[in-house]
């Protein structure tokens, strides 16, 4: 299994950045694990269009769902034949209305041809990946995401700020790519996203094997979130590489 980081911005990128989006690879299984703004071309420059077998969307805020409308433009108007199944994508349920108030009733007819929705109640799989979804804290319906390939797993923490809970969910993981949105003493809303120290205290916590922060504010630099990580977290870490490729 392998998961590339296609961005890893938060609300907005960094200059020549992207938003949230991950492709997961394993075999022949492709995933595009939410869809931020600026993602949907880095993922074209690795897999085709056709070839994706979901997408997974964390939550409806624009910054995780925005380029899934650049997939419905090229399936419908790119010239070759109608793709023959259309492509699931696990979402909340605010996902797919949230799109749709987008665009127009012709595309919103595009839209259901080309995606079939289904809600995240439970663990699902796709291909030779079982994927197992978590409620996490944030202020819309958001779910976090264990995936392993039988073999190995990484845990996706999506934007969430720090819950007990979570220590459990992340335990053992080979790799947790985890939010860490604040940096230093910044004085924010609470339950709403993660400080990398907390990222950090999370990873050491729960064992696992390396964490990669990603969702850094824009304003922040990442090495400095990899300084406060590291003072809990003994093991690897490395700030999101937008580009790299995780392997498990």
């Amino acid at each position: 299994m392998q998961i590339t980081v296609l961005g890893s911005g938060a609300a907005y990128p960094r200059p020549g950045g992207a938003c949230s989006g991950y492709l997961v690879e394993h075999a022949s299984t492709r995933i595009w694990l939410d869809a931020g703004n600026g993602t949907y071309s880095r993922l074209r420059e690795r897999v085709a269009a056709h070839d994706l077998d979901a997408l997974v969307l964390s939550h409806d805020h624009p910054d995780h769902i925005s380029d899934v409308l650049l997939l419905m433009y090229e399936l419908s108007y790119n010239g070759s034949e109608p793709n023959p199944h259309p492509i699931p994508v696990y979402a909340p349920e605010t996902v797919a209305p949230k799109l749709l108030g987008l665009i127009g009733p012709g595309s919103a007819k595009l839209f259901r041809e080309v995606f079939t929705f289904n809600p995240i109640t439970g663990p699902f799989d796709v291909g030779a990946l079982r994927l197992t979804p978590f409620r996490v804290e944030h202020p819309t319906e958001t779910y976090g995401l264990e995936i392993t390939d039988g073999r190995r797993r990484a845990v996706y923490s999506a934007d969430t700020a720090a819950f007990p809970e979570l220590t459990e969910l992340c335990r053992g993981a080979d790799l947790l790519i985890c939010e860490a949105t604040y940096v230093g003493h910044v004085k924010v809303e609470p339950g709403v996203h993660m400080w990398a120290r907390e990222a950090g205290e999370l990873a050491q916590a729960a064992g696992v094997g390396r964490l990669v922060l990603t969702h850094i504010w824009g304003s922040f630099d990442p090495q400095d979130a990899v300084i406060e990580a590291s003072d809990a977290f003994d093991g690897p870490i490395e700030a999101a590489t937008e580009g790299k490729t995780y392997k498990l």
